[in-house]
């Protein structure tokens, strides 16, 4: 994989060249580099600025054989060098090159959180949002942030190569639901997608640059929206911590290894699995439909020492999204309606709620 480095600072550039060379396969390219540094100067009045640029971007990633680009969301310091990141984000859309975006800085707050979901909805259809704790200036990136551009890079390659096995499914009028419910061998999750598409309807505009194929714009457009809404909102597909609110278990409990043995046939297989362990909803509830409505029932976990997010034992609990943390029912506010309705497990606990509520609302 080789990873085109967009960034101003001198020190993080160097921590992420050393990250790459301690990873095998990995190969990190910088802005001076790749010639980036110096395609400003070669515009001129031929045309719009933004169709130059793209142009440019395609013949150095061909050229250099790039296969994602890590952006820094700050280039203040780049000396009218760069352009700018949005600029930078909306080339590589129109390219279909895997964009991963980040901020250094401070841990994150619940209003950083905040923010960051917000942008994400709002962004999400040309970049991958890095978490900032996985840049903490005491990691070391080979172990912290290399593993999570290769599950990336990998998730997008493998939506592309599933396209180009079934290419009629972009032919007719399925819709990226549709298309994306076939792609994942599940058609009838597409009713549960739809919930996806109201606020998303920004991840299927645009059009591709002369050269691109459609399972490389397509497969780009549909990755952005299976990782930054479907499974970053758990509705069909679930993270570890809502698949154990699902059942009504602690993490602690979910992770014990006779559930993990128990619900090893419910763990979702496709692009981005490699980030995972994500979960089928509609698997983990036909396996505790099977014992009674009730996971502690099944024969295997007998004797387990299991924990309740509910003490309700057919309880279901939610996901906050803010948290990241399981919340039994009574302590889950109304959604806002930046979050999917198809996100049918996730919700924001009432405390974050009552404590972000003007933000939550706008």
């Amino acid at each position: 994989m080789r990873v085109l480095l967009i960034e101003d600072e001198q020190d993080f550039i160097v921590r992420v060249q050393a990250g790459g060379a301690a990873s095998e396969g990995i190969d990190v390219l910088t802005a001076s580099q790749s010639g980036l540094l110096e395609l400003k100067g070669t515009f001129d009045d031929s045309g719009p600025i933004e169709e130059q640029l793209v142009a440019k971007l395609q013949a150095l990633v061909t050229r250099e054989r790039v296969d994602l680009v890590m952006l820094d969301t700050d280039l203040s310091r780049q000396h009218g060098l760069l352009s700018t990141q949005t600029e930078y984000r909306q080339a590589f859309q129109i390219l279909g090159i895997p964009v991963c975006r980040y901020n250094k800085g401070h841990h994150p707050t619940g209003l950083m959180d905040l923010e960051l979901l917000r942008r994400v909805t709002k962004e999400g259809d040309n970049a991958i949002f890095i978490p900032r704790e996985l840049l903490a200036a005491n990691l070391d990136l080979a172990d912290s942030l290399m593993p999570r551009l290769e599950g990336i890079w990998r998730g997008f390659n493998t939506m592309r190569e599933l396209i180009e096995a079934r290419p009629e499914l972009l032919q007719g009028d399925l819709g990226p639901a549709g298309i994306l419910a076939n792609l994942l061998g599940r058609v009838g999750l597409q009713a549960d997608l739809l919930g996806y598409t109201t606020q998303s309807s920004n991840f299927f505009a645009g059009c591709a640059a002369e050269g691109v194929t459609r399972s490389v714009h397509y497969g780009a457009q549909l990755s952005y929206w299976l990782y930054n809404f479907v499974l970053a909102f758990p509705g069909p597909i679930l993270n570890p911590v809502a698949a154990a609110a699902f059942v009504n278990l602690s993490t602690d409990s979910f992770e014990l290894p006779a559930t993990q043995a128990l619900v090893a046939h419910c763990r979702y297989t496709g692009p981005f699995d490699a980030l995972g362990p994500y979960y089928w909803k509609e698997d983990l509830a036909a396996m505790v439909d099977k014992v009674g409505g009730d996971i502690a029932r099944a024969p295997a976990l007998e004797g387990q020492p299991l924990e309740r997010v509910d003490p309700e034992g057919h309880a279901m609990a939610y996901y906050c999204v803010l948290t990241r943390k399981a919340i039994r029912q009574d302590e889950a506010a109304v959604n806002p309606d930046w979050v999917p309705a198809g996100a049918s497990l996730s919700r924001i606990s009432e405390s974050e709620f009552d404590e972000l509520g003007p933000m939550l609302r706008s």
